[in-house]
C-alpha cells in the first residue's frame, strides 16, 4: 500500500525535478567520499607514518654512514618535520567541527599535507640512493679498477716484458 503511495506521489513530481534531484544528490554523495578521503586528519595520519619511517631510518644510519653524506638528509628532514609541526597544528585546530574542516580543505589545507607527504617520499629515495647506490658503485668502481689493473698485467707479461715489484 506505502510502495503504490509512493508512485502515485511520485506521479505528480515533474520529471525534470526529478532529474535535478539525483545530480544534486549524486554530487552530495561524491564530495562526501572525496572529502571523506583526503579530509586533512585523514592524511595527517598518513604523514606522520612517512615522517617516522623516514626519521627512524636515518636515525638507525648515523653510526654506519659518514657525516658528510648524512648532514643534508638530516636537514632536509629537521625542515620537514618543522613543517609537519605547522600543518598539524593547522590541523588540531580545525578538528573541531566538519564544517571546518571542509573549509580547510577548500582551501588547499590537505594538499600542503600532501605535498609535505610527497616532499617525505623524495627524501626517502635520497636517503636510500645516497645509502645504498653510491657504496655499492663505488664498490664496483673498485672491482673494475682491479679488473682492468690484471687485464694490463696480463697483457705486458704476454707480450714478454719484465715486471718489476
Amino acid at each position: 500500500m506505502s510502495a503504490m503511495l509512493f508512485q502515485v506521489a511520485i506521479s505528480f513530481v515533474p520529471t525534470n525535478l526529478m532529474n535535478i534531484g539525483g545530480i544534486v544528490i549524486s554530487a552530495f554523495l561524491l564530495v562526501t567520499t572525496v572529502v571523506g578521503t583526503v579530509r586533512p586528519r585523514a592524511v595527517t595520519t598518513s604523514l606522520d607514518s612517512s615522517l617516522r619511517t623516514v626519521s627512524e631510518k636515518l636515525y638507525h644510519l648515523e653510526g654506519i654512514i659518514e657525516e658528510k653524506k648524512i648532514s643534508r638528509p638530516r636537514d632536509k628532514l629537521m625542515r620537514l618535520q618543522i613543517e609537519a609541526i605547522d600543518l598539524r597544528l593547522i590541523t588540531f585546530r580545525v578538528s573541531g567541527s566538519l564544517l571546518k574542516e571542509f573549509v580547510a580543505f577548500i582551501t588547499g589545507h590537505s594538499f600542503a599535507i600532501a605535498k609535505c607527504i610527497q616532499d617525505i617520499h623524495a627524501l626517502d629515495d635520497e636517503i636510500e640512493v645516497s645509502t645504498v647506490c653510491i657504496p655499492f658503485m663505488e664498490k664496483l668502481m673498485v672491482i673494475f679498477t682491479k679488473v682492468l689493473k690484471a687485464e694490463e698485467y696480463r697483457t705486458r707479461v704476454a707480450a714478454g716484458e719484465r715486471l718489476e715489484y
